[in-house]
């Protein structure tokens, strides 16, 4: 074998060597986001490897919640010769997203002679109406005019604003005098197409 024979074939085998080096190294490593939707997916593939460790954790970004602080008031008044009447909350809501109240408070004065009373918020979801009643104390003793509830509820609950907004409604087991009801919830609008209604 002649040196330029053996030069060519030196030359052949180490390019090979480094071909086949570099052909088996490993990709540069990537950050990988991972965003809260419903629609991603990560299966396991024969393709797909993630490395998730201690020292180096895959970073996972949540999508922000769009949340819209609100509270509302309603006055409720009925009329003498009426036990309830109801009454829609201001302001004014919009026609679309969530509506998830946390907190429901009412003051109210109602005749000498009412023994007892309560009061409801009206709420809608899917198409279905719903009642969540709620009791509270009379305060004053019978001989005071007029007599006065008061009361706060921690509650949760859920109105679907594609429907008519929600109302306050209030009964009172005495129908010859007038009476009032001051109802105020609070809590916040989840906007349309939010991806969550947690906390």
């Amino acid at each position: 074998m002649n040196i330029s024979h053996l030069i060519k074939t030196i030359a052949i085998m180490v390019g090979f060597g480094l071909f086949t080096m570099f052909a088996n190294a490993a990709p540069p490593r990537q950050d990988v986001n991972v965003v809260n939707t419903p629609d991603v997916n990560v299966v396991n593939t024969p393709g797909v490897t993630i490395e998730n460790s201690t020292l180096e954790p895959v970073p996972v970004i949540m999508d922000e919640v769009t949340r819209i602080p609100y509270q509302g008031k309603a006055i409720v008044s009925i009329p003498a010769a009426q036990t309830s009447a109801l009454a829609t909350f201001s302001p004014s809501l919009p026609t679309s997203g969530m509506l998830v109240i946390e907190q429901i408070s009412i003051y109210a004065n109602l005749p000498a002679d009412v023994e007892y009373g309560y009061y409801a918020v009206r709420t809608r979801m899917e198409g279905d109406i719903y009642f969540w009643s709620f009791n509270s104390p009379i305060l004053s003793p019978p001989s005071f005019t007029p007599r006065h509830m008061r009361g706060t509820e921690t509650v949760r609950l859920y109105h679907d604003l594609s429907y008519a907004p929600p109302e306050a409604v209030f009964f009172r087991f005495n129908w010859a005098y007038d009476a009032t009801a001051y109802v105020r919830i609070s809590g916040y609008i989840v906007p349309e197409g939010s991806p969550s209604l947690a906390p």
